[in-house]
């Protein structure tokens, strides 16, 4: 990963701070999208249950 000053002479930022936000918020929305997928595979077995949890249970044979 590139180091801060080099990222805003890359981005011709002035300020760090800057250059920080769009870092922080970069990092946030890739989070944000990893943890949306993770919960998507954990919850696909599950909503099918959690909606027909009122009907009686069929017995297979």
């Amino acid at each position: 990963m590139a180091d801060l000053h080099h990222v805003m002479i890359y981005a011709n930022h002035k300020d760090p701070k800057t250059t920080l936000r769009y870092w922080i918020r970069r990092s946030k929305a890739r989070k944000n999208a990893e943890l949306s997928r993770t919960g998507e595979e954990l919850l696909v077995d599950l909503v099918p249950n959690w909606l027909h949890s009122d009907l009686p249970e069929q017995n297979i044979h």
